[in-house]
């Protein structure tokens, strides 16, 4: 018979193995003996942190996006009474939208850091203006 372990932090497991798994990943991809020149002209092991930290704040969240959209919102829209939907959507959303704000300032920040905004050329300024334009009204 399988010993089932109940660990009183469920979602803080979840959030160990994530970031676990993201830094595993950076290093996989980017080793931290490699000699590597960012655009900013940084060079050893600080790039590479700060691209991991990109990578899992970026992923985090378009991950979160989509398991909130097509999975968990729908599967509770379809399967649960309206006021206990309600309920629960009261609770979870305002979570949800400071994990994504959270993220989402990490994710600029750690682009901003590797693309210092002096060396942004045309298509940087419209992609980064339309994002934050977009990112103001999206909430």
């Amino acid at each position: 018979m399988p010993v089932k372990y109940d660990l009183p932090f469920t979602q803080t497991s979840h959030l160990i193995a994530l970031g676990s798994t993201t830094l595993l990943v950076g290093v996989a991809i980017f080793p931290f003996g490699a000699s590597w020149s960012g655009s900013g002209g940084n060079q050893g092991a600080w790039p590479v942190i700060v691209r991991v930290v990109h990578l899992g704040s970026f992923s985090g969240w378009f991950g979160t996006q989509l398991w909130v959209t097509f999975f968990a919102g729908l599967t509770m829209y379809k399967h649960l009474p309206r006021h206990t939907f309600g309920y629960i959507q009261s609770k979870l959303f305002p979570k949800y939208f400071l994990f994504g704000a959270v993220l989402s300032s990490l994710s600029i920040a750690t682009y901003l850091v590797e693309n210092p905004i002096h060396s942004w050329g045309l298509q940087e300024s419209v992609q980064v203006s339309i994002d934050m334009f977009y990112d103001n009204f999206k909430q």
